[in-house]
């Protein structure tokens, strides 16, 4: 069956800006495989978003589903940085993109998209200072610059979704946002504080 053509524009800018978003990520902050410790770090928090990534939960009346693989991938914002953290979005979608039947225009967007929420939630917190570390965890240099991270990953993820949900739908981009944001945000941003205890 052929994309329509709202929808095969969606995709595709969704990808170019993920890309984009992985070049700007390593002016931003290389990544540091100098440090024994990082390889560890990054298994460990990529085992934790696979396992969060098919354990998928109702969280509204409307039946709307999330899960909360955003939690070790915003711990990698602030242990890894950008690049790692975008590392474990990707690579922990490649499970579920291997077990389900979702067309392939799904499966390409679910990781541009994810790629694109944590890079840029990344880059958020170290342009406002944010420490990347696995030697030392200091919470009033980090607590602010994860606020940010965090408001970067859902306003970021939300608008990607909601985008190619209406251009799919031909509906109005306001319309999808609010459906799809205003059952689960308060949730994810509380949730995503998890991810300072991981870290």
């Amino acid at each position: 069956m052929a994309l329509d053509s709202r929808l095969r524009i969606a995709v595709s800018l969704t990808v170019i800006a993920a890309i984009a978003s992985i070049a700007a990520a390593w002016f931003f902050q290389p990544i540091d495989l100098a440090n024994d410790s990082w390889i560890a770090a990054f298994v460990t928090l990529l085992a934790l978003s696979v396992v969060s990534t098919l354990m998928a939960l109702q969280v509204s009346e409307g039946g709307t589903m999330t899960s909360l693989e955003f939690i070790p991938q915003l711990a990698g914002v602030m242990l890894l940085g950008p690049l790692g953290a975008a590392g474990i979005a990707v690579l922990s979608e490649i499970v579920p993109a291997s077990v389900g039947s979702k067309p392939l225009h799904k499966k390409t967007f679910n990781f541009a998209q994810k790629t694109l929420a944590t890079t840029c939630a990344g880059i958020a917190y170290v342009v406002f200072g944010g420490p990347v570390s696995l030697d030392s965890f200091v919470w009033i240099e980090t607590f602010a610059p994860f606020l940010v991270a965090v408001v970067v990953y859902f306003a970021v993820n939300t608008t990607a979704v909601s985008y190619v949900v209406a251009a799919a739908q031909g509906s109005r981009f306001g319309e999808v946002w609010r459906s799809i944001a205003g059952g689960l945000i308060l949730f994810d941003v509380t949730m995503s504080f998890i991810a300072l205890v991981v870290a």
